[in-house]
């Protein structure tokens, strides 16, 4: 129906109205595609949808709504028991307290429990991401000068980029 069909496209355009600069339009149609009746007998395409929105309301800047998509999105994704798609539910919420460094333990805690599930599921994309993540916010943490935070910190960001040249993956 309409809101497995809206969920699946606002899934698939998310990115592209992000890098053309339509961000308030993709919001709009996936918030028009969200407030559609039987989400419930949906989950996945409820969560693709949800994270879709999130997505777009973090590169517009509103983070409270991202806090509240991407939340969502992991809870419906945790309900699925898919290890690869609660991973990236928690990665994705994590920046909502990073990147304004609002809560930087929360936002490690969240990555770390991401780190465990792509270890557990050996997904080096998933891991290479994360500890990209990790090292930003541990150098974020970093307000007085701890060693050994910034000595973990590089070796997280040097195993990411390992990561990404074995694989040919761009990040």
């Amino acid at each position: 129906g309409g809101a497995v069909g809206g969920g699946r496209w606002g899934s698939a355009l998310w990115r592209l109205w992000s890098l053309r600069g339509h961000l308030r339009e993709g919001g709009v149609w996936l918030a028009r595609t969200l407030a559609l009746p039987r989400w419930s007998d949906h989950p996945r395409e409820g969560a693709m949808a949800l994270e879709a929105a999130g997505g777009l309301a973090y590169w517009h800047g509103r983070l409270p709504a991202a806090e509240v998509h991407y939340t969502q999105a992991l809870e419906l994704q945790r309900a699925l028991a898919e290890p690869a798609a609660i991973a990236t539910a928690l990665y994705n919420l994590a920046f909502v307290y990073f990147l304004p460094k609002t809560d930087l333990p929360r936002a490690r805690l969240i990555l770390e429990e991401s780190l465990s599930i792509f270890e557990a599921i050996a997904d080096r994309s998933g891991m290479g991401k994360v500890y990209w993540a990790l090292s930003s916010v541990m150098y974020a943490e970093n307000d007085e000068v701890d060693l050994d935070n910034l000595g973990r910190a590089a070796q997280f960001n040097e195993m990411s980029q390992t990561i990404f040249r074995q694989s040919n993956e761009r990040f």
